[in-house]
């Protein structure tokens, strides 16, 4: 069997191209290092409880993906989370928000991806490590030493300094792409054996390490365990991106213990490093797409750091891409980058 398009990054960027391609009748196979499909939308699950230790949450803006929220409430996939909000200034005063509202995927930021991955051709835990354009198309060599069949076309949809690395230098945009930089954020995930002593689901923090926490068992569909996700300021992360994990829970916990009293203390702590959270400048190209080339860029970075931007993102690079595919075998088929 041949194929169209290989996407690499099964995130909301790479799954939302894949999944507009596929349903114009494109063939496509999606490769993710990780276990499963997620990106920044992830859960992590430890036991019967979970935690959305990337996204927090999101907010629908533009008409196209409000239409996609829409199908996703309607099969309770998504629902509002009315939050009680604070801001902790430098001292540790709370400043009361009053009640905010977002949404959140239901009972995980997950389904989301899980969801746009459905009937897709999702290869895990396969890292793609170089891509080139040979005369037969773009061939994928992964991390075991296979190398894939031919594809027509090539969408890259990871965080840009990793696309950085796997762009040919005859790509037009390379250069664009190789100078974003991104921001780390580390998240540690704490769970309570009571509920702690405070009336705010999400406090946003002036300063220190914390940016802000988060409590997750207060978003709708979750379990009533007392969890929360604590995510660092992107400049502290910077600064101790070689501490272990146990350093960086324990000075994260502490400061949430600043503003809201711990009880007897979180009775798990856990940290994940997000190396690649965030563009520093968000590039505002929306996509890149080489129609030569038959090669293209999507995710968040390429208009901002939200899910939507990500979803905006891929739809923008699948329909650059099914003006040059929809015409068949054009010229660049015989072209090639070495």
């Amino acid at each position: 069997m041949s194929w169209d398009v290989a996407v690499i990054g099964a995130g909301i960027a790479g799954l939302t191209a894949a999944r507009r391609l596929t349903d114009r009748g494109l063939r496509c196979v999606v490769y993710e290092k990780a276990r499963g499909p997620g990106g920044r939308c992830s859960t992590r699950r430890q036991g019967d409880t979970s935690f959305d230790h990337g996204a927090i949450s999101f907010t629908s803006r533009s008409p196209r993906f409000q239409v996609q929220v829409e199908g996703w409430m309607a099969r309770g996939l998504v629902a509002e989370w009315a939050h009680r909000s604070a801001r902790a200034d430098g001292r540790g005063r709370l400043e009361d928000r009053g009640v905010q509202r977002a949404l959140v995927g239901t009972p995980r930021m997950s389904v989301l991806t899980r969801d746009l991955a459905r009937d897709l051709e999702v290869v895990t835990e396969r890292r793609v490590t170089r891509a080139q354009k040979t005369r037969r198309g773009w061939e994928l060599d992964l991390e075991d030493g296979v190398q894939t069949i031919p594809f027509r076309a090539l969408v890259v949809a990871t965080p840009a300094p990793q696309a950085a690395a796997l762009l040919p230098a005859a790509a037009a945009f390379r250069e664009a792409v190789a100078s974003v930089r991104c921001e780390p954020v580390h998240a540690t995930m704490a769970s309570f054996d009571a509920p702690l002593d405070t009336a705010y689901d999400r406090i946003d923090f002036e300063t220190g390490p914390l940016e802000c926490a988060v409590r997750n068992a207060s978003k709708p569909g979750r379990s009533d365990r007392e969890t929360w996700v604590l995510h660092s300021s992107s400049a502290w992360s910077q600064e101790h991106l070689d501490a272990s994990q146990c350093e960086i829970a324990c000075v994260l916990a502490a400061e949430l213990g600043r503003v809201v009293p711990l009880g007897q203390g979180a009775t798990q702590l856990r940290t994940h490093r997000w190396l690649l959270a965030r563009a520093q400048a968000p590039s505002r190209a929306g996509a890149f797409w080489d129609p030569k080339l038959a090669l293209g860029v999507c995710g968040d970075w390429l208009r901002g750091d939200e899910i939507e931007d990500a979803f905006e993102s891929g739809h923008e690079l699948a329909e650059r891409a099914e003006q040059t595919l929809a015409r068949g075998a054009p010229s660049w088929a015989m072209q090639s980058t070495r």
